[in-house]
């Protein structure tokens, strides 16, 4: 696996969090590269990521490919930057990033010969302007998220049908997740919680709250379980990894 992330918060936190999920169940993680947040050039960035930037350490094979291609080009009147191949050493890249990263990260990768493999995301990747974002490299992408639209269950289609019904339009994660969250603050009130001490015991013990995303329960850690769907595209629609 390699990792390439923005040096903000969010995707140092989550490039932590995957390369010692890596290290723990065995795998490897062979290449990093930060690059600041908000960054719309990514050519250098990737070609540190694949070792075709910093020639000084491929001095030797970046000279015999210079004589060749200048043996090639004699009346060529300046040598190309690109002489040098990417160094590949894994299958899957990790993005923890937005949709507008990814759709220049995604192109530039095919651009400086790193082709074929899959791109790894967060939930940032499951929103409307993924598809329009991601193009052709669509299918070459898995991530995940707690909500789906592709999903479906007896409380998730009564939830999408009574909130488009008085909004006019589908729910998005964030309505969703408020909808749970008000959905338990409700029950743990009409089951007679009315403190604040009250109510953070009663939090403690949600246990297969029946959630739109499916069973809710809360970890020792004071954190929301919910059931994690990994997604991908498959012909232009985004869909459940089966």
């Amino acid at each position: 696996f390699a990792i390439i992330f923005p040096n903000d918060p969010y995707g140092t936190e989550f490039a932590n969090i995957f390369w010692d999920e890596v290290l723990s169940r065995g795998g490897q993680i062979t290449a990093a590269q930060p690059y600041a947040s908000g960054e719309t050039d990514f050519r250098a960035v990737i070609q540190r990521l694949v070792g075709s930037y910093y020639v000084e350490d491929r001095r030797d094979e970046y000279s015999i490919r210079l004589k060749q291609w200048k043996e090639k080009n004699k009346n060529a009147r300046n040598s190309p930057d690109d002489l040098l191949p990417p160094v590949v050493d894994f299958d899957a890249l990790f993005i923890p990033d937005n949709t507008k990263a990814l759709g220049q990260i995604a192109p530039m990768l095919e651009f400086n010969d790193v082709k074929g493999l899959t791109m790894l995301g967060t939930n940032l990747w499951n929103t409307s302007s993924f598809l329009n974002r991601v193009g052709k490299y669509g299918e070459q992408t898995i991530f995940v998220d707690t909500y789906t639209a592709s999903e479906s269950s007896v409380e998730k289609q009564k939830f999408e049908e009574s909130y488009q019904k008085i909004f006019g339009d589908k729910p998005d994660p964030i309505v969703t997740q408020s909808y749970e969250v008000a959905k338990i603050l409700r029950s743990l009130i009409e089951r007679g919680v009315r403190s604040r001490s009250s109510l953070q015991s009663a939090l403690k013990d949600i246990n297969n709250f029946p959630g739109v995303s499916g069973p809710l329960t809360m970890s020792k850690d004071r954190e929301i379980l919910k059931p994690v769907t990994a997604l991908t595209v498959k012909a232009g629609k985004i869909i459940s990894l089966e």
